[in-house]
């Protein structure tokens, strides 16, 4: 086989009666398929060998030749399909001119000419960013509420009197303390006054 573009990232799918092959893209691995090429000198070899036996093997020595000529023809027609397949798969890859492997469109950004491995986009890695920034604050502001006891994931809640993490009551099991909730601000988690609309430390208006 011919040393072409495509080395180790396609499937061959052929057999002895035709050819097909497989070519991945090297980042999603989708695949695209080439149409089934039929082998010719196949459908001949099956007929002689058919006849043959019809015959009581008559025709035996006639169906052996063509199996000879097969394996040789076969490979090299095979070889001369797959080259075929590679022009046609260069038409549904685009190859990165850093890593020189091939994408699919998705995994291509043909303004630069570079797979997203290489040059990944930039709108893309800052909304990555924006919201790997929001999930952190969010989870800054739930540390903040359950160290003070507003915020609970299994059903209890901390004590204002005994600092003891209690199951949810009208009063602590441990120092019978009440635990009525306080109002809290959603966005830092500071107390709230009865009835405030904002809160007085961030300001976040309170729904």
């Amino acid at each position: 086989m011919a040393d072409l573009a495509f080395h180790d990232n396609f499937g061959d799918q052929s057999d002895g009666n035709g050819f097909q092959f497989e070519f991945y893209c090297e980042s999603c691995h989708d695949a695209w398929r080439t149409p089934y090429e039929r082998y010719s000198v196949a459908t001949a070899s099956n007929l002689l060998g058919a006849a043959g036996s019809l015959l009581g093997g008559i025709l035996g020595s006639a169906g052996n030749l063509a199996d000879r000529a097969r394996d040789a023809g076969w490979r090299k027609a095979h070889d001369a399909a797959f080259a075929v397949a590679v022009e046609q798969a260069q038409q549904h890859f685009h190859r990165c001119r850093r890593c020189h492997n091939y994408f699919c469109a998705s995994c291509y950004n043909p303004q630069v000419q570079l797979c997203i491995g290489c040059a990944p986009s930039v709108e893309d890695e800052a909304n990555v960013a924006a919201r790997s920034r929001e999930i952190e604050l969010a989870q800054a502001r739930a540390v903040q509420q359950v160290e003070k006891g507003k915020l609970s994931t299994d059903d209890q809640v901390r004590c204002p009197h005994c600092d003891a993490r209690v199951q949810k009551a009208k009063f602590c099991a441990e120092c019978g303390g009440a635990l009525a909730a306080k109002a809290a601000c959603g966005s830092c988690g500071a107390e709230l006054a009865a009835g405030a609309k904002f809160c007085a430390e961030c300001g976040a208006k309170q729904g």
